[in-house]
């Protein structure tokens, strides 16, 4: 399989597991666990994530990594890339609510995989990539 096959196997699973998905902190169905379960799918080696059940709980986690912000978790584990250049299956963040970053992947030219408010689950969505707050290729 080539690296096009690959990413887009791997979008593709991801997508499965976690469509329509509703976004729940307690659930591992969260923008983290999204992220790593497509790493995986990559084949990229990640750590699991820690069990959380609020935003609060989850805050601390990310923070007993070592971390401020998923950002900054994604720096030290992927290479940073400007948000034009992301390609299908890289990581995008956007701004998201209370201080988190929304992270979705790159399914093709505008489209991309997260949660977003106005769908119930976990969705494809069309994204102003002029919006994200930074990219990672994975």
């Amino acid at each position: 399989m080539n690296e096009i096959e690959l990413r887009r196997a791997a979008v593709i699973a991801t997508q499965r597991r976690f469509e329509d998905k509703p976004f729940d902190w307690s659930k591992a169905a969260t923008c983290i666990h999204l992220v790593r379960f497509h790493a995986a799918q990559m084949g990229h080696k990640v750590p699991t994530v820690p069990r959380f059940r609020t935003a609060l709980s989850a805050k601390k986690a990310l923070l007993q990594t070592g971390f401020e912000t998923l950002p900054d978790l994604l720096d030290s584990k992927f290479e940073r890339i400007p948000p034009a250049f992301a390609r299908v299956g890289d990581v995008m963040a956007l701004p998201g609510d209370d201080g988190w970053h929304a992270l979705v992947i790159k399914g093709d030219k505008v489209k991309f995989l997260g949660w977003h408010e106005d769908a119930p689950g976990c969705t494809i969505m069309e994204v102003d990539v002029g919006s994200a707050t930074g990219a990672w290729r994975l």
